[in-house]
């Protein structure tokens, strides 16, 4: 964010990015790279300022990323990001989109929450410890011996 700005706590300004806008039926997608739109002609970019005029908020939790699915799955900017040992398929956000209702149900985003309407505090003060004991520790306790064990 700018912080030259003082921070809004009504009308905060999120890290915004573009999306791809379907021609046919006037659905934005927000995506991370203007790359991740489908390719045969139906999806075309919009930038992130074009992208919010049009009342589409894309911040990071609604920014769809790859996923990479193998033994286990996880999410990857890119299909660079998902281990090239054949075991692994990188499924691009449009992908991930076509199959939405599907057997896989893969929802790969950029961050889980949205980001803090209020800015975090500043640290508190380190409180010093205190310079003694309040009491004195105790000791393990003394027990007396009475008498010796004896062999039966």
């Amino acid at each position: 964010r700018d912080k030259a700005l003082e921070w809004d706590t009504e009308n905060p300004a999120f890290t915004q990015f573009g999306s791809c806008l379907d021609t046919t039926t006037n659905e934005y997608f927000c995506i991370y790279y203007p790359t991740d739109c489908d390719e045969s002609g139906t999806e075309v970019y919009v930038n992130p300022t074009d992208t919010l005029a049009a009342g589409v908020t894309c911040d990071c939790s609604q920014v769809h990323v790859t996923a990479c699915i193998g033994s286990r799955g996880y999410c990857a900017l890119n299909e660079n990001g998902c281990r090239d040992d054949g075991y692994e398929v990188a499924f691009s956000p449009f992908a991930q989109k076509s199959d939405r209702e599907g057997t896989k149900g893969i929802d790969c985003r950029l961050c889980r929450k949205r980001n803090t309407m209020t800015p975090t505090p500043a640290p508190t003060t380190f409180l010093k410890p205190t310079k003694y004991p309040t009491y004195t520790p105790t000791r393990n306790p003394i027990v007396e011996v009475t008498s010796l064990p004896t062999l039966s």
